[in-house]
């Protein structure tokens, strides 16, 4: 559809997440807690990957949801508690916090963590974004195929990478 009309994916990033497990012999289910980890639109890095030759098409563009939701896993996992390597059951949407609407390239900007040094490295990046390193070797990956940013040399076997023209809107 892209070289006709212009396309939305909706990408849906669970903020807050409830956890309930449900014994499989009983049906009962445990008391809901809620998970440490909590989302961030830059989580859309990990599928933007995949469409790198589409990037630069402003006729493509992303709603990142942010949405709260309750996760209901099977207790069926090899741990004692039976917790670890257990089988997700079911999610469900409760609510969505809020919308961030990424239109691309430029929009690919507003994911970028504030605060970068210029040049920055990736373990540079990953600490403004407070991501794991191989997350923000994946995002520079995709800011470079669409344009964001751009090699600006190495410091011993690492890259270091500038915000392009574009970006700094100059």
């Amino acid at each position: 559809f892209l070289p006709t009309y212009p396309v939305t994916v909706v990408y849906p990033v669970p903020r807050v997440k409830w956890l309930q497990w449900i014994d499989e012999t009983t049906g009962e289910l445990t008391r809901r807690r809620k998970s440490p980890k909590t989302g961030r639109p830059s989580e859309i890095f990990r599928e933007l990957v995949w469409i790198k030759p589409y990037l630069q098409d402003p006729r493509l563009s992303f709603l990142v949801l942010m949405i709260d939701m309750d996760e209901y896993r099977l207790l069926n996992g090899w741990s004692a508690d039976r917790k670890r390597g257990s089988t997700r059951f079911d999610r469900v949407p409760s609510a969505v916090a809020d919308a961030v609407r990424v239109r691309l390239p430029e929009g690919l900007d507003l994911l970028m963590p504030p605060g970068l040094p210029a040049p920055f490295g990736s373990q540079d990046f990953a600490a403004a974004a407070g991501m794991r390193l191989w997350e923000a070797q994946r995002a520079i990956n995709v800011l470079l195929s669409a344009g964001r940013v751009r090699v600006d040399g190495k410091a011993g076997r690492s890259r270091l990478y500038v915000r392009t023209a574009e970006t700094m809107g100059i």
